[in-house]
């Protein structure tokens, strides 16, 4: 019966495959028809004078104005053009409108979400689950805050942009050119808002943002060790500058309930680094910059260069928001990572028996209560009441079947901010120190900026704001809502956060670690990732002068696993040979773990078994005192994991894995990895990429018979989570690549001509387009494309938009 039913299936499946490769060529010729021609001359109303596009031979644009507000209109255009749908359903799913257009149904079965904006929910969460929650995190009301107390050259400049998003849509509206997604989905052309672009930013802040997924987890593994006070230690995310906070426990209970309406934390990660000119071969500085991201299709990134009167820059920019974000101007160079700051808190709150009002230092204040409704593709709408304490939201109004305690929630991603006028003053930057001051305007997601001149100037600074506040419990775990004592106090001033202005001889690495050590003055986070990769980096920077792009570009593609000699000297070197005899038939597994050098190219042979151990060895020495369910949600947060295996494995005292049980712990994670690798058929020495692949999905791409059109890959992949690469997987599912390097770039401020740039998937959203993935070859091969600013490429389309 197993055997009629299985081959029943591969037919079916084979027919699918099939109609949908049928299908392909359609939807492309389809798609095509909604791409707006770029030719000769357009109208385009505002424009205080003409605007000429260079488009080279990947689409990628290069605006030449004689005004600021001229280049923006016309890059919001062009946004609107290749990107329209991406900007339009990024702005439906963070308002909270995604059943609006699929309907109420599982999020593992919605065809159009994919990981652009959150990744994916719980197991039990639907459409309607993850609406509720964009809608607590009240996003859109921070946005419009923003947008009403901005500067207004900002405001001005945004403005220009978003008239340009809006004459594009316009044009698509009136020559029916419809995106092909919109078409299926039924959904119509609307206007663009200043708020959206805003939006756009507190979007991609909640995306950077972890402690709102880590506390609840935390606050689960206190829970579930109540009792084991001494176990809830070993675990908790360290916090620099605080040895331990003694027998830690929750102040409350019932928030573990929620954790299968929450996505996993988003996998962080980034490089970059920057070296003074006394250690290049040009005599100047060298900056580098990978940002590690989700990848999917369309690429987060859209390449451009914007050449007008102060703002001169060229890089990646975010569709639905004006200028570039990481890149070059004529002088400088900078490059970003994610701070991982701590911004974001949650308070047990104590509420009166008709939960209209909650305490504070006894005194009883009203809490703030909206009507909200969902709506619904095909049903009603859904209502429920979003609250608010002066701290924020409640955060517990998310759940529909939480019935613990109210927690209300503080992100500085709700604080009004100067964002965009911070990156404007990047892009108009000539020196480091106009760099620097324009970072001073910044406030959410925290990053690390490295930036660095034609002068010989390089600097490193932290930029964003900083909550103060008392760190008396562990910052993982809700604070006490019913005193101000625990509310934030301020923001630490600009002037007292990390900063480093780099000698001749000196370079700078930021890998998502710690920047500051334990004498720093102010609580930052406890969300850092490991310091593998930035131990890498700082080694392949050891001891080099005359260093040169091809050197920067070299340590971009450097997949060597920087975890594996820690791994061996805590685990294998220590525990192999007893494990291995109280489990013979597993001796040539050891040999070939013992064997692999750590090398992760996808040619590479040997890494697959190391990977598999790993997971299991953190599955055997957690899972029976966690539980499955608990034991994937705490995997499931950044890289938190590898902390504390390491720990349990190198400390004396460790409680999870204590000396006398570690052998026995890995014959049980030999024998799990022996038989992974019999049901994945893989041998042990396996490459690298036939077990470590990437595919770049589209939020259409899991449509049936459709989904096949959008899709690209299977590549096998570089990296791991331990590497420079760093193609990551999640630590519950190792494998598939769901993260990495979403752009690179290198910029020699003494040989600008040899800078580059490049991101997966291409220019163009059109999946008939020729632009939607022409960009993959190049970064799968750690190619680029020229940062050409200062003049355009000799090849090129040339647009002309004039004042209509």
């Amino acid at each position: 019966m197993a055997q009629r039913v299985g081959g029943a299936r591969k037919p079916l499946s084979l027919l699918v495959a099939g109609m949908g490769r049928a299908a392909a060529p359609l939807l492309r010729r389809s798609s095509r028809r909604a791409i707006l021609p770029l030719q000769g001359e357009l109208a385009l109303a505002g424009l205080a004078s003409s605007v000429d596009v260079h488009l080279d031979a990947h689409g990628i644009p290069h605006v030449r104005a004689e005004h600021d507000a001229d280049a923006f209109r016309v890059q919001g255009f062009l946004h609107a053009r290749d990107r329209y749908f991406q900007m339009d359903m990024m702005r439906r799913v963070l308002r909270g409108g995604l059943s609006e257009v699929v309907g109420e149904r599982p999020l593992g079965k919605v065809g159009f979400l994919g990981r652009k904006t959150l990744p994916p929910f719980g197991k039990v969460a639907t459409t309607v689950d993850s609406d509720r929650l964009l809608r607590v995190f009240d996003l859109a009301r921070a946005a419009e805050r923003t947008w009403e107390e901005g500067g207004a050259d900002g405001r001005a400049l945004l403005g220009a942009y978003v008239e340009g998003v809006n004459a594009c849509v316009a044009r698509l509206q009136a020559e029916g050119r419809k995106p092909l997604e919109h078409r299926l989905l039924k959904l119509p052309l609307e206007p663009w808002t200043p708020a959206d672009s805003i939006l756009a930013a507190k979007g991609m802040a909640l995306g950077l943002a972890f402690k709102w997924r880590a506390a609840p987890v935390c606050t689960a593994l206190a829970e579930q060790l109540q009792n084991a006070p001494e176990h809830l230690d070993q675990i908790l995310p360290l916090v620099p500058g605080h040895a331990a906070f003694a027998h830690t426990r929750c102040v409350t209970e019932g928030l573990a309930d929620a954790l299968d309406f929450l996505p996993p934390a988003p996998l962080a990660g980034s490089n970059a680094w920057m070296v003074a000119g006394g250690r290049s071969a040009s005599g100047k500085p060298i900056v580098a910059s990978d940002p590690h991201l989700d990848f999917g299709l369309p690429s987060i990134w859209y390449l451009a260069s914007l050449h007008a009167d102060a703002y001169k820059a060229v890089g990646c920019s975010l569709p639905g928001l004006p200028g570039i974000v990481i890149g070059r101007t004529p002088t400088t160079a900078w490059a970003l990572t994610n701070g991982m700051l701590d911004d974001c808190d949650l308070w047990v709150e104590e509420l009166d028996d008709a939960a209209e009002n909650y305490k504070v230092d006894e005194v009883w204040c009203p809490l703030e209560v909206e009507d909200v409704a969902i709506k619904r593709k095909g049903a009603a709408p859904v209502p429920f009441q979003l609250r608010r304490t002066h701290r924020g939201p409640l955060f517990s109004d998310a759940f529909v079947t939480y019935e613990g305690p109210a927690f209300s929630m503080r992100m500085a991603l709700h604080e009004p901010s100067q964002d965009l006028e911070a990156f404007l003053g990047l892009g108009r930057a000539r020196t480091v120190a106009e760099g620097l001051e324009a970072a001073r305007r910044y406030g959410s997601p925290a990053q690390n900026l490295l930036v660095a001149d034609t002068h010989g100037a390089a600097s490193y600074q932290f930029m964003g704001q900083v909550p103060m506040r008392s760190v008396d419990v562990h910052p993982g775990l809700p604070r006490d809502g019913t005193t101000r004592a625990a509310d934030w106090t301020g923001w630490v001033p600009r002037e007292q956060l990390p900063a480093r202005r780099l000698a001749p001889g000196d370079d700078v690495v930021s890998a998502n670690h710690p920047p500051v050590d334990g004498s720093y003055p102010h609580y930052l986070s406890h969300l850092y990732e490991p310091d593998y990769r930035a131990e890498r980096i700082a080694a392949l920077l050891h001891g080099r002068d005359g260093l040169t792009t091809a050197d920067m570009v070299a340590m971009h593609a450097d997949s060597q696993n920087a975890a594996l000699g820690r791994f061996r000297r805590a685990v294998l070197d220590p525990y192999l040979a007893d494990a291995t005899a109280r489990k013979p038939a597993y001796a040539a597994l050891a040999d070939a773990l013992l064997a692999w050098e750590g090398g992760e190219r996808a040619a590479d042979r040997g890494g697959v078994p190391w990977h598999l151990l790993y997971h299991h060895l953190v599955r055997r020495t957690f899972g029976p005192r966690l539980g499955p369910d608990l034991l994937n949600h705490w995997m499931g947060v950044l890289n938190l994991v590898d902390f504390a295996l390491l720990a349990a494995f190198e400390s004396d005292e460790s409680v999870w894995a204590p000396p006398a049980a570690r052998a026995g712990l890995l014959a049980l994670a030999l024998d799990d990895t022996a038989k992974d690798l019999a049901r994945r058929g893989l041998a042990p020495d396996a490459t690298w990429g036939s077990w470590h692949t990437l595919t770049l999905s589209h939020p259409a791409g899991s449509a049936p018979l459709l989904g096949a059109a959008f899709q690209r890959g299977p590549f096998p992949a570089d990296g791991s989570p331990f590497s420079v690469v760093s193609g990551q997987y999640a630590h519950t599912r190792p494998g598939p690549v769901i993260a990495g390097q979403s752009y690179r770039q290198v910029v020699d401020l003494g040989d600008l001509d040899a800078a580059g740039m490049i991101t997966f998937g291409g220019q163009s959203g059109h999946i008939g387009s020729p632009h939607y993935d022409d960009l993959t070859p190049i970064w799968l091969k750690y190619g680029s494309v020229p940062m050409r600013l200062e003049t355009p490429p000799a090849q090129a389309d040339v647009v002309r938009f004039v004042r209509g």
